[in-house]
C-alpha cells in the first residue's frame, strides 16, 4: 500500500472519500429519520381513524338503541291505551247491559203491574161491584181532559171532559151508560188524548182551551162557548 503523506493528491482523494461516506450516511439518516416520523405519523392518523370510527360506531350503536328503546315505549304506550279503551268499552257494554237488564226488570215489572190492576178491575166488575164517578174521572184525568180535581161527582165539568174525548174519538159517548163498556173505552184511549184539541201554545182549563194571556190585550166580553172551549175574536 503506498504511503500517504499530508498534502499529497493520495491524501486529498482519501479526505474527499471520507467526506462523501460521511454525508452519504447523513444523507440516508435524514431519509431514515424522515421515514421513520413519515411512519410515525401515518400511524397516528391511522390510530385516530380508528378511534374517530369506534367513537362513530358507538354513537351509531347508541341512537340505534334510543330509537329501538323508543319505539319500544311507543308500542307500550299504544298497548296500554288500546288496554284502556277496551276496558273503558268492556265497561260501558257492562253498564249498557246493565241498564238494558232494569229496563226490561222495569218494563216486565210494569207490564205485571198493569196485569194485576187489569185483573183486579175485571174481577171487580165479573163481582158485579159499582163503578164509581171516581173511576171515570180518573181516566178522564189520565187522558187530560178533566182540568180541576178529582171530586168523585159527575157533573157539568165531567160531562164536558166525556164531549172533549167523544170530540177526539168522533165518537157518540154521551150515549154510552156509565158502564163497565164506557170505561173500557176510556182505558184504551191513549194518554193526553184531550191535547189535540188544542193549539200548541194553548191550555186545557174547566172553561176549554185557553192561550196565555198577552200583554195590553184588548178586552172583549163577547166570547162563544163551544163545548168548553172559549173563543174570543179580538
Amino acid at each position: 500500500m503506498p504511503k500517504v503523506t499530508p498534502g499529497s493528491d493520495l491524501c486529498s482523494a482519501y479526505a474527499e472519500t471520507r467526506l462523501a461516506a460521511r454525508q452519504r450516511l447523513a444523507v440516508e439518516e435524514a431519509e431514515r429519520k424522515k421515514l421513520a416520523a413519515e411512519e410515525a405519523e401515518r400511524q397516528k392518523l391511522a390510530a385516530e381513524e380508528a378511534e374517530r370510527q369506534r367513537l362513530a360506531a358507538e354513537e351509531a350503536e347508541r341512537q340505534r338503541l334510543a330509537v329501538e328503546e323508543a319505539e319500544r315505549k311507543k308500542l307500550a304506550a299504544e298497548e296500554a291505551e288500546r288496554k284502556k279503551l277496551a276496558a273503558e268499552e268492556a265497561e260501558r257494554q257492562k253498564l249498557a247491559a246493565e241498564e238494558a237488564e232494569r229496563q226490561k226488570l222495569a218494563a216486565e215489572e210494569a207490564e205485571r203491574q198493569k196485569l194485576a190492576a187489569e185483573e183486579a178491575e175485571r174481577q171487580r166488575l165479573a163481582a158485579g161491584e159499582k163503578l164509581s164517578d171516581l173511576d171515570f174521572q180518573r181516566e178522564l184525568d189520565r187522558l187530560g181532559c178533566l182540568p180541576g180535581p178529582l171530586d168523585g161527582e159527575w157533573g157539568r165539568r165531567t160531562s164536558a171532559a166525556l164531549a172533549r174525548v167523544a170530540s177526539v174519538l168522533d165518537e157518540p159517548l154521551a150515549d154510552y151508560q156509565r158502564n163497565a163498556n164506557l170505561l173500557n173505552i176510556l182505558k184504551t184511549t191513549k194518554d193526553n188524548a184531550c191535547k189535540e184539541l188544542c193549539k200548541p201554545n194553548e191550555t186545557l182549563t174547566e172553561r176549554g182551551c185557553v192561550a196565555p194571556a198577552r200583554r195590553n190585550a184588548p178586552q172583549n166580553k163577547d166570547c162563544i162557548e163551544i163545548w168548553e172551549s172559549v173563543s174570543c175574536a179580538e
